[in-house]
């Protein structure tokens, strides 16, 4: 049937007409659902946080409602209890309270807790919660009138003064009410909330000193330049190079040759909650321990000893750390063993320990393996928590182990290969402190090897390419100087590991045949990714990891390569050391042998002249610089006790803070924390650097 144009439109008219019927007032926006139910929108006056004290009764402590939880939060200092309540204050009486919503600081739910509204009040009992740890209570849809409101609280035993920090400050001022009865005006100093501040209290607060809330998660810098591919590029603006924030030892008893220091030291490691992670030597010859720090005031969290024993060595190797993307820090131990820590931000947590051949075959002979088998390079984690090392055995041992590489599961469960077989050689061994890297599918492992001595001083290394999930072998590329088309020179006293780029490249730095080749400045090797093409060289390579550069990051550039090499650049005959930006992908000939290689984009020429002679400059001690793509900049340290911000958009070293007088040493690296601080180690001490 044909409807006529007026039919048609009485129709529409009387479903128009009609069509509230069939709506809910719950499908209607805010203000609409107000007026069909006809709730009222009580306005929030505030939000506290209440605890009972002993027979004094509760007490509330107001809580700034305008803080997010991923910024600087109200903070609760005492004990909490069952009773522990968030109470959400409204200017109106509250039939019902809404929908209530706990979580973290990563939106994580927090199961538990109940909300009850009474008179103008809605009262959140919370569940229970660890101490240094943030909370967000939301309630939506208030008095079910669409209103949604929220408040975030840290919880931090001992922060009596609330600036996220248990400090001297604190206890100052739980001491100064020393004895008075809870009132509305110290409340907040009974932490264990007897109903009186004693020296129960001032004591609980000195034993937290340098707690510190944890700040919500950032990106972390978990190992050695900062990831598999050891590309060293940070995902946060770092900040000003304006002060000495903190400093600690990462050596107890450091050993100078005259006045050099030839000590390799493990690079820090900061958490993705800002907790700082670094290896400590302890003795002049050896002993170590795992220290972890805030961030915020360099002030201890914890720390564990281990009892890892040294290879043997000419130059102090590096002892080095690894942070998963569990959270769990690995560090070697004796004969060979891991030790780890889950969740490395808490004062408390247990040290565990995992053997890669079995821990069963190690206590069984336990004196023999930590006499005969040493961790020897930097730990290496994938993705899933895999790690990968490789390992020296200088003698006979129940297990007939011999030198190789290992691969241990995050449940304990492991591989290994022996390095002689895989290399059919009578002797192969890891090249010391030498960090395996993974391709960026992580499908691959990037190892370097060194094979028995082929002429006095002289050992032949390789390159080797293994599957990362059975070690099995995939490929391999002899060290080669490409100048004289001999062998490099592979050995114990650098710290070069690889790096693959963003295209899936691999550098490698070595030092030249016989090792005063090149004039000892060595060759940064570089290769595609199966190892079977050996592509353009950089001109220096000893004792160096380059760290990648976006090419982005320096405008003056307008070549081909979508990234950069950043690498040192030292020239031991005139002592005109620099920095540099190279190009992988485009040649210039080199003043020192007359071969191609990369291209030089930026070179930075050191500025201090050394003390001995006026006409020398101090080196750049790195070996793995920290890259900011965000601030276009590169941190990179030297020998003359600055560390130095170097300017890629007008070349310029544009910022520098002396962290001490300057020493000769072995080189380091630069990192940079979840919050923009910088990390630099200089003559055994770690600084951190910032605003």
């Amino acid at each position: 049937m044909t409807l006529s144009p007026f039919f048609r439109l009485l129709c529409l008219a009387a479903t128009l007409c009609f069509a509230p019927l069939s709506l809910s007032a719950a499908s209607l926006p805010g203000p609409d659902r107000v007026r069909l139910t006809e709730a009222p929108v009580p306005a929030l006056i505030g939000v506290m946080s209440r605890i009972t004290h002993g027979a004094a009764g509760p007490f509330d402590l107001w809580i700034d409602s305008t803080r997010q939880i991923d910024g600087k939060v109200s903070i609760e200092p005492r004990q909490r209890s069952s009773g522990h309540a968030v109470v959400f204050r409204f200017d109106s009486a509250v039939l019902t309270p809404g929908t209530l919503t706990l979580s973290g600081d990563t939106g994580a739910a927090i199961a538990g807790g109940a909300a009850a509204a009474q008179g103008n009040e809605v009262t959140v009992t919370l569940p229970p919660l660890a101490d240094n740890t943030r909370v967000r209570i939301a309630l939506n849809n208030v008095n079910g009138a669409g209103l949604n409101v929220t408040a975030a609280l840290g919880l931090l035993l001992g922060d009596a003064t609330g600036l996220g920090e248990v400090t001297a400050a604190s206890v100052s001022a739980i001491r100064s009410r020393a004895g008075q009865a809870v009132d509305t005006g110290n409340f907040q100093f009974d932490l264990n909330t007897s109903g009186a501040v004693t020296a129960a209290d001032i004591s609980a607060a000195n034993a937290r000193r340098g707690a510190v809330l944890s700040p919500p998660p950032g990106t972390a810098w978990p190992a050695f330049a900062r990831n598999p591919q050891h590309t060293a590029v940070s995902d946060v603006a770092s900040q000003p190079l304006t002060r000495l924030r903190w400093n600690t030892p990462v050596d107890m008893a450091p050993q100078y040759s005259g006045s050099v220091l030839f000590a390799h030291y493990g690079s820090p490691l900061v958490t993705a909650r800002n907790t700082v992670l670094l290896p400590v030597k302890t003795g002049a010859a050896g002993g170590f321990r795992l220290e972890a720090r805030s961030a915020a005031s360099g002030g201890l969290i914890w720390s564990a000893s281990s009892d890892y024993v040294l290879p043997e060595h000419n130059w102090l190797p590096s002892y080095n750390l690894t942070l998963t993307p569990a959270n769990r820090v690995y560090a070697p131990g004796a004969g060979g063993k891991l030790y780890y820590r889950d969740n490395p931000d808490s004062p408390a947590g247990a040290i565990q320990s995992v053997v890669f051949y079995g821990a069963a075959t190690y206590a069984a002979a336990q004196s023999t393996y930590d006499a005969t088998v040493f961790i020897n390079t930097p730990i290496t984690a994938d993705a899933q928590g895999n790690l990968f090392f490789g390992f020296a055995v200088t003698g006979a041992n129940p297990a007939n182990l011999s030198s190789g590489i290992a691969r241990v599961a995050p449940d304990g469960s492991a591989t290994w290969i022996d390095a002689a077989a895989l290399m059919g050689t009578a002797f192969a061994r890891a090249i010391m402190n030498s960090a395996p890297a993974l391709s960026l599918d992580q499908g691959t492992l990037y190892v370097a090897l060194r094979t028995a001595a082929t002429s006095p001083g002289v050992q032949t290394g390789y390159l080797v390419a293994l599957d990362s999930g059975t070690l099995a072998h995939k490929s391999r590329v002899r060290l080669i100087d490409p100048r004289t088309g001999t062998d490099a020179v592979v050995t114990d006293n650098g710290t070069s590991s690889p790096t693959v780029g963003p295209d899936g490249d691999v550098y490698f730095g070595m030092l030249g045949t016989a090792g005063s080749g090149h004039a000892s400045r060595g060759w940064m090797l570089h290769y595609d990714a199966t190892l079977a093409l050996t592509k353009l060289p950089g001109a220096f390579g000893w004792d160096n990891t380059p760290s990648i550069v976006p090419a982005a990051m320096v405008p003056s550039y307008t070549g081909p390569s979508s990234h950069l090499l950043m690498t040192k650049y030292n020239s031991y005959s005139d002592g005109q050391h620099r920095i540099a930006i190279l190009d992988p992908n485009q040649f210039q000939i080199d003043a020192n042998s007359g071969m191609s290689v990369m291209r030089e984009i930026l070179t930075m020429l050191s500025v201090t002249p050394t003390v001995f002679n006026s006409s020398f400059l101090t080196e750049w001690c790195i070996n793995t610089a920290a890259v900011d793509p965000l601030t276009r900049s590169v941190l990179v340290n030297n020998e003359d006790g600055y560390l130095y911000r170097w300017d890629l958009v007008n070349n310029q070293l544009s910022e520098r803070i002396q962290l001490n007088s300057g020493v000769g040493q072995a080189y380091t690296s630069t990192v940079i924390g979840p919050d923009g601080a910088v990390y630099a180690v200089n003559n055994a001490v770690l600084f951190s650097v910032g605003r």
